[in-house]
C-alpha cells in the first residue's frame, strides 16, 4: 500500500474480538464503516493498543458511518456533520460479537502516511 491508496477491507473484522490496526507508522483515515443491518448483535468500536483498556463505541449494532454522520431525514433529526476517524498501530477498530457468515462488515480507509 502507498499514501493515498484507498483500501476496502471486508475480511479483517469477522469474529468477536478481531482488531484492525495498521502496521508501523501508517495512519489511515476512515472513509466508511458499515455493519450489515441484519447483524443486530454486532458493533464496532475504537480500541487502544496493546493494553485494550480504552474503548469508544462508534455505533450500535447494525449500522454505518461515513464522512457525513447524522439523521437529517427524520423528524427532530440532528444536523449531519463530518466526523474524521483515524486508525494506526496505536488505535484500531475492534469487532464486538461475530456477524453471521453472510453478513458484511466493511471498513474503507485512505492511507494518509507511511
Amino acid at each position: 500500500m502507498a499514501v493515498g491508496d484507498l483500501v476496502l477491507d471486508v475480511t479483517s473484522l469477522r469474529t468477536h474480538g478481531d482488531v484492525l490496526y495498521l502496521a508501523g507508522s501508517v495512519v489511515g483515515k476512515i472513509v466508511f464503516i458499515g455493519v450489515d443491518a441484519a447483524a443486530t448483535g454486532t458493533s464496532i468500536g475504537l480500541i487502544d493498543s496493546p493494553s485494550y483498556t480504552m474503548k469508544l463505541m462508534l455505533f450500535p449494532a447494525g449500522g454505518a458511518t461515513g464522512s457525513l454522520v447524522g439523521n437529517t431525514g427524520t423528524s427532530n433529526g440532528s444536523t449531519a456533520a463530518m466526523i474524521p476517524l483515524y486508525i494506526s498501530s496505536d488505535v484500531g477498530l475492534r469487532l464486538y460479537t461475530s456477524p453471521e457468515d453472510d453478513q458484511m462488515v466493511n471498513v474503507t480507509y485512505v492511507e494518509m502516511s507511511s
